[in-house]
């Protein structure tokens, strides 16, 4: 029972630092397009609203894929039912830490297109934004990792 709730918080806490960090790495990479901010509720740019409208699609497709491999993949091997019930919640985490790093490779792509044209030179970054950018970008993927580590211990045990 004990390793049942530590699982149960462990993918809790992954799920929330997962979300955290994807939502970080859109808003930079909103942010560096200069789209500093937004209304939640409409009336945004439309490079914004084309941003959230892909986002969207991509989690919701790469959820729903893997939701259907796990539960596929949980009926023909012998999970336990602890096990599969906390595992569900591990789809949507992993789904968010998937898109996040995709945003974050978009963002770095950016960057750099951005460093090599000459035509940017006036639109050059300001330093203390990438700073910040950069180091609380490596936190929240290092708790990331961290829960994905953790989670993982704890799901070879249970078995």
């Amino acid at each position: 029972m004990l390793m049942v709730l530590g699982s149960l918080l462990t993918s809790i806490a992954f799920f929330f630092v997962s979300a955290k960090a994807h939502g970080r790495q859109l808003r930079l990479e909103r942010e560096f397009e200069g789209h500093y901010s937004v209304q939640f509720r409409g009336g945004n740019h439309p490079w914004v609203t084309a941003l959230w409208r892909a986002e969207r699609w991509r989690f919701w497709c790469l959820l729903a894929a893997c939701e259907i491999v796990f539960l596929l993949f949980a009926l023909r091997h012998a999970f336990s039912w602890n096990l599969l019930v906390v595992s569900m919640g591990w789809i949507p985490s992993f789904a968010f830490s998937v898109t996040g790093a995709l945003s974050l490779w978009r963002l770095m792509m950016a960057i750099r297109g951005r460093m090599k044209s000459a035509a940017s030179q006036t639109q050059a970054l300001r330093p203390d934004w990438a700073v910040s950018a950069i180091l609380t970008s490596a936190m929240w993927w290092t708790l990331v990792l961290i829960c994905v580590f953790i989670v993982g211990v704890l799901a070879k045990i249970q078995r």
